[in-house]
């Protein structure tokens, strides 16, 4: 579930450090770590597993709904999420992020200054990104009946006329290029966008969800509004909500929204990328240290083995107690930071391990985490390393539902994925019934060592 791959990303980023003399100062603060993990795990032992009730129904116009009652907050989160990722960019790279953010730049006969002024006025927040697969657009209001309402009209004028206005279409590309000439300043950025065709091949999952410094200039009004049109409609979303509403205005404000949006079209279907052959770039890069990238085909997020590999994923690389990072970064000093990864997908997603480096230690830190990797799918994990690992995953589930927005990345993940209804439920038990065994199993089918892509971009 979305909530495991951020906690562990966040474990992650915790343990990176700036300079060699903090190492004694990260062994302190590692066993303050291990102290208050181990007074959170005790704590949420003592509860019973979490009970979610969603709800689901369709709307008269087909749109899918699902809706959690959470009444302790009078506020509602409300996100609308289209099929309109970058898969389906075409040969027009950045074409899905540009229309996705041209969409509150001016709606009906108001502004996008104005479309802004009418969510402050009555407190409300709006926002949109674009991701791989889906585009989302979102609002977070009180439920008062005149922030409500006034909230839920100027959604749908965005949702339903939006102008588009050239000029916007002008600044934004700008924008975009800007931050893309930027990104492409970071060894991890370039490393990942070498990764991404290493594994996905010519698979659409490998189109650059930020464009090219060549698409960008080329996107046109033209492209923006017929994307809009496609993609944007009826039959190509769903609607997520977690806010203090009845059954029955939940169902009022789907209908709602549903009825202002544009028909729209179901998107083309593409075929599942397949294992590419395994891989070994170096990129030049004018930099002091060397980003690290090994990485290969992953799995769909309704895999049955997604829960061992979430629980072996936390054993080799998911924190300052796993593997990569006690042999990495403690014992061979090679990084202040190591992180693995499963990232799945509605088709296949990727795995991949994450480091940067010296320079000059870059060949040895490959060597040695490649080699790592090996060991571990060979031998799998101890008796030991699974139960702490099932005890913090199960500990920490609580912060996945534990406020609205939390709970409403929880429904766009279920909705987007197929998952069942019940899925919140049975997360915990699923992992605490997670065997030795069968992490072992699942890592050696779905790792693939004869098709390991590695990427390091630095000054060699």
């Amino acid at each position: 579930m979305k909530f495991l791959f951020n906690l562990l990303r966040r474990s992650a980023y915790g343990a990176k450090r700036q300079a060699d003399n903090n190492f004694c100062l990260l062994a302190s603060r590692k066993q303050a770590y291990k102290y208050i993990l181990t007074l959170f795990l005790l704590l949420f032992s003592t509860f019973s597993f979490a009970t979610v009730n969603i709800q689901q129904w369709q709307t008269t116009n087909g749109v899918r709904v699902l809706f959690i009652a959470s009444p302790q907050n009078p506020i509602l989160d409300l996100a609308v999420v289209f099929k309109a990722g970058s898969v389906y960019d075409g040969k027009n790279s950045g074409l899905a992020q540009l229309t996705n953010a041209m969409l509150n730049e001016g709606a009906g006969d108001l502004s996008a200054d104005q479309l802004a002024d009418q969510f402050a006025n009555v407190g409300a927040q709006f926002s949109n990104d674009v991701t791989t697969e889906n585009g989302r657009v979102s609002i977070r209001t009180l439920t008062e009946p005149n922030a409500l309402n006034s909230s839920l009209q100027t959604l749908e004028l965005i949702l339903a006329h939006p102008t588009l206005p050239q000029t916007s279409i002008d600044r934004i590309k700008k924008e975009m290029l800007v931050g893309l000439e930027y990104q492409l300043q970071q060894p991890d950025y370039v490393a990942r966008k070498v990764l991404s065709k290493a594994v996905w091949g010519d698979s659409p999952y490998a189109n650059p969800l930020d464009g090219t410094p060549t698409s960008i200039p080329t996107l046109t009004r033209t492209a923006v509004q017929d994307f809009y049109r496609q993609y944007y409609g009826q039959h190509n979303c769903y609607i997520a909500m977690v806010g203090a509403l009845t059954t029955a205005q939940a169902k009022t404000i789907a209908e709602q929204v549903a009825k202002s949006l544009p028909a729209g079209s179901v998107p083309e279907l593409f075929p599942a990328p397949t294992l590419q052959p395994a891989s070994t770039q170096h990129i030049p890069f004018n930099s002091t240290q060397t980003a690290i990238l090994i990485g290969t085909l992953g799995i769909t997020s309704n895999d049955p083995d997604y829960f061992p590999l979430t629980v072996g994923n936390t054993i080799l690389g998911g924190g300052m107690n796993s593997i990569l990072f006690r042999k990495v970064r403690e014992q061979a000093g090679l990084t202040y930071g190591i992180t693995s990864s499963w990232l799945p997908l509605t088709k296949k997603g990727v795995f991949v391990i994450n480091l940067k480096t010296r320079n000059q230690e870059a060949v040895k830190a490959t060597q040695m985490t490649e080699q790592l990797l090996k060991q571990y799918w060979q031998n799998g994990p101890t008796t030991k390393e699974v139960q702490a690992a099932k005890q913090f995953l199960i500990g920490s589930f609580a912060l996945s539902i534990s406020n609205n927005a939390a709970l409403l990345s929880d429904l766009v993940y279920i909705a987007n994925y197929d998952l069942p209804l019940d899925y919140l439920n049975t997360v915990q038990y699923k992992l605490a019934q997670v065997t030795q065994a069968q992490i072992k199993t699942a890592w050696q089918k779905h790792i693939h060592l004869d098709h390991l892509a590695i990427v390091t971009v630095g000054n060699l």
